[in-house]
């Protein structure tokens, strides 16, 4: 059975695909949305979170961590986001350069342009309704 939105024929399978695709977004959006609060209510900044959670030993310039890195450093953040959610986010993210990390602005960058696209995803399904 197909769908009929402004011209375009969805079947059922794409509909359903579109869904979860919108739904799979919508978490990693809402997870921006806990980690900014959690950064904003404890008056931090991402460059001061990441040169703390940066190892020791690391091999990474200051100011960037790399995927393992900054795992461990949002579970030490305590936004509310499991093990799972800190995983597939980690996972989702662009690391760069020779030492294959994140700096701490574009971390900073992504994190606040998912929470922004919730936001407006949010204010166009209130419009709709």
């Amino acid at each position: 059975r197909a769908v009929a939105t402004a011209g375009t024929r969805f079947n059922y399978k794409q509909l359903q695909e579109a869904i979860l695709l919108q739904r799979d977004e919508n978490w990693l959006f809402q997870a921006c949305i806990k980690i900014h609060s959690v950064v904003l209510q404890k008056g931090l900044s991402y460059k001061r979170l990441f040169n703390q959670w940066r190892d020791k030993q690391s091999k990474t310039q200051p100011g960037r961590l790399t995927e393992n890195e900054l795992a461990q450093g949002l579970k030490k953040l305590k936004a509310g986001l499991t093990g799972d959610e800190i995983e597939k986010m980690c996972g989702s993210l662009q690391y760069d350069g020779k030492d294959t990390a994140i700096a701490a602005a574009d971390f900073e960058h992504e994190v606040k342009e998912g929470a922004r696209k919730l936001e407006t995803a949010r204010s166009f399904e209130r419009m709709i309704l």
